[in-house]
């Protein structure tokens, strides 16, 4: 499964920004539960899954940006 966030907005000025494993493991919980929620959750979810998350974005700031964890919105 090949997962783009290519065409998230751009990091923000505010501390709503992600920072990418957050976004990883997110993205990897909802697999899970939308695909079957007995699936282990363990490292060997990460091989199955590539990730393009691009430098920059709301999702990847670069430093010295304000960043949150935010997982409930996430």
């Amino acid at each position: 499964l090949f997962l783009d966030f290519s065409g998230s907005d751009p990091q923000t000025a505010g501390p709503v920004n992600l920072v990418s494993t957050v976004v990883r493991s997110v993205s990897l919980l909802a697999l899970v539960a939308t695909a079957d929620p007995s699936i282990r959750v363990n490292a060997g979810l990460t091989g199955a899954v590539e990730f393009t998350i691009p430098e920059g974005k709301v999702i990847s700031p670069v430093r010295p940006a304000t960043v949150n964890l935010y997982f409930p919105t996430a």
